[in-house]
């Protein structure tokens, strides 16, 4: 919520496209590996480990109607057919298909799993009819050895949304830099902020920005604010009438896998083009060669840093919640890599103009650069036995 009131021109300075466009990658990358494609296998929960024993030794559990292992080729299948559903609509489809075809890849896929009886009607039979988060009351209070970890949670999430934010402009093809752009970064950071501190007093965790609403954006070509807000609207009704939820959570993982990954694909392709306003200079180069370094070595692997305080023994509470906030960071691709690159671009002066120290050697016969008189030799040469070519034929 502080992080709203910092002046524009100091988040342009903190945040420009070379960070808002890595954070971005790094979030869809970090979406398709954490959820999309554990999904389309079956479930993100534990299942995927493949444990021998326990309740998820099959996907999504083995109480559900046809649990299989992960990975298994029925899986695989389902959300196959989800994803090629988007592309076959994309194709073939009207216009008006096309803009729905996430809908389209959902429904079909539902369709197939319910036939195939991979869809169970438990998680609406146990949905209450009508609920809302002020069921139960606990005191309030801080419970210290939690501050450091939850503040590094909440920087993520601020991060996230500022990357998310970044995505949904782009999308929405408004300025993804200036004064405007940072209005937006400032209301958005702090609906954010305003949204977490609610959350908390709910006893839940922080709200986190959905990164595929704006693979959603770009797949649908609808950026309306008025159509936000009938989102916003049917969210509530969903939160309150359980057993519309209940419906919402009986899709299958593996199609909701399928459609999920090609939307965090989406978000990638938002950060590449972000990435593409910059003037790829020297500077700009090695600032995300060392971000994505950090980014994509958590992504591939997860337990990069996660042994990183096994030496310490017996800490107090305190210093163990400093550890776990300093895990934390390290650990979250987006996280890590944003920090990197913001942390550069203040130390790496910036570059004036690029090539500025190449040097040419001249020809002293022609009287023009040497690479460039051994050019145009090359392309006389070629474009004689081109019309020696046409001249047999």
């Amino acid at each position: 919520m502080a992080l709203s009131f910092v002046p524009p021109k100091t988040l342009q300075k903190i945040f420009p496209p070379i960070v808002t466009g890595t954070v971005i990658v790094m979030i869809g990358a970090s979406l398709i590996g954490h959820s999309g494609a554990l999904n389309w296998g079956g479930g993100s929960n534990d299942c995927h480990l493949r444990p021998e024993t326990g309740i998820f030794r099959l996907c999504p559990t083995i109480n559900a109607p046809r649990p299989l292992p992960w990975g298994s080729p029925e899986f695989i299948g389902l959300g196959f057919l989800s994803f090629s559903s988007i592309i076959l609509t994309e194709i073939f489809g009207s216009p008006f298909l096309k803009n729905a075809s996430i809908i389209v890849g959902l429904i079909v896929g539902c369709i197939v799993a319910g036939a195939a009886g991979y869809i169970s009607d438990s998680t609406i039979k146990s949905a209450p009819a009508i609920t809302f988060l002020w069921v139960h009351t606990f005191k309030i209070r801080v419970y210290g050895p939690a501050v450091l970890p939850m503040l590094a949670v909440y920087i993520s999430l601020a991060m996230e949304a500022i990357g998310d934010i970044a995505a949904s402009a782009e999308a929405s093809r408004v300025a993804v830099t200036g004064e405007e752009f940072e209005s937006r970064i400032q209301g958005g950071v702090l609906a954010d902020g305003v949204g977490g501190f609610f959350s908390a007093l709910f006893t839940n965790a922080p709200l986190s920005i959905f990164a595929q609403n704006n693979g959603i954006i770009v797949i649908t070509r609808c950026a309306n604010r008025t159509a936000g807000r009938w989102c916003c609207a049917f969210l509530l009704l969903f939160g309150i009438i359980g057993k519309l939820s209940g419906v919402f959570l009986a899709i299958p993982n593996p199609v909701l896998g399928g459609v999920t990954t090609f939307l965090f694909a989406s978000v990638m392709t938002s950060g590449l083009k972000v990435l593409t306003y910059l003037k790829w200079t020297r500077r700009d180069r090695f600032i995300l060669a060392a971000a994505l370094s950090f980014g994509v070595g958590n992504l591939l692997d997860p337990d990069w840093f996660t042994h990183l305080f096994d030496g310490v023994e017996s800490p107090n509470a305190g210093l163990q919640g400093f550890m776990d906030s300093i895990t934390i960071i390290l650990s979250t691709p987006f996280l890590i890599s944003g920090v990197v690159a913001v942390l550069l671009n203040f130390i790496i002066p910036a570059e004036e103009v690029e090539g500025k120290n190449i040097e040419t050697v001249e020809d002293p016969e022609a009287g023009v650069p040497r690479g460039d008189h051994d050019h145009d030799n090359s392309s006389s040469h070629d474009e004689k036995e081109y019309n020696k070519g046409q001249t047999a034929i």
